[in-house]
């Protein structure tokens, strides 16, 4: 009860906040602005936007999912994103706040929020997922897994990466349960579980997959890859 009171407080002040800035946004930049933010290296890494012959021209992002991009042009353009980002945090909040790019782009609000005077207001406080995402626990420290291949898991045939965090949340817990109850961003296939082996290489070579993150308690992720 207590976390649903929680989160329609937090969706009602992010209509108000909404409301506060979605008048005047943009117009509060300059084109010199514009141009240095558009650049700023910061922002280049978070588009993920490269050069192999490193140039300032041409730039390209890694990232190829094109709903990934507020602007059609996002993926080559760092300035038409950012325009197109800008325009997005400009709107009033929807019902749901998770749903609003405020709260699906929170990096490039700290990037905004560090960068410019605008009246952006803090994800953790208007958005209850990512809220909910990093206030969940006290994580004292950070390792990265490989998993090592296992060929009756095609999940695990050929081994990957994921992230543990490590957490303090309950010190009168002994140590072997507190490691099963961090928590594990996993990225991987999706839907791919119940593919045997062979399907599972065809696909995944030939990029019939959707990749994706997952967050779980870690000892989800790991029944998942034995």
């Amino acid at each position: 009860m207590l976390k649903r009171l929680l989160v329609t407080c937090s969706a009602i002040g992010a209509l108000a906040v909404g409301e506060a800035f979605s008048e005047v946004f943009r117009t509060d930049l300059s084109s010199d602005d514009l141009d240095k933010l558009a650049s700023h290296p910061t922002w280049l890494k978070l588009g993920r936007y490269k050069n192999d012959f490193g140039s300032s021209d041409d730039l390209k992002s890694d990232i190829i999912t094109d709903e990934y991009f507020l602007s059609v042009s996002g993926r080559s353009d760092p300035k038409a994103e950012l325009l197109a980002t800008l325009d997005k945090f400009s709107v009033s909040m929807p019902d749901d706040p998770n749903q609003s790019a405020i709260c699906q782009y929170p990096g490039r609000v700290y990037f905004l929020r560090q960068e410019t005077s605008l009246n952006l207001p803090d994800p953790v406080d208007v958005c209850p997922d990512y809220s909910d995402f990093v206030t969940n626990g006290d994580v004292n420290g950070i390792s990265l897994l490989f998993i090592g291949s296992y060929l009756e898991n095609p999940g695990s045939a050929f081994g990957h990466l994921l992230l543990r965090f490590h957490s303090d949340d309950d010190a009168t817990l002994s140590i072997d349960i507190n490691d099963v109850l961090d928590t594990g961003i996993n990225y991987g296939a999706a839907d791919s579980e119940e593919d045997p082996l062979i399907p599972y290489i065809v696909k995944g070579l030939s990029g019939q997959y959707h990749s994706t993150f997952t967050t779980l308690p870690f000892f989800q992720i790991g029944r998942a890859h034995v």
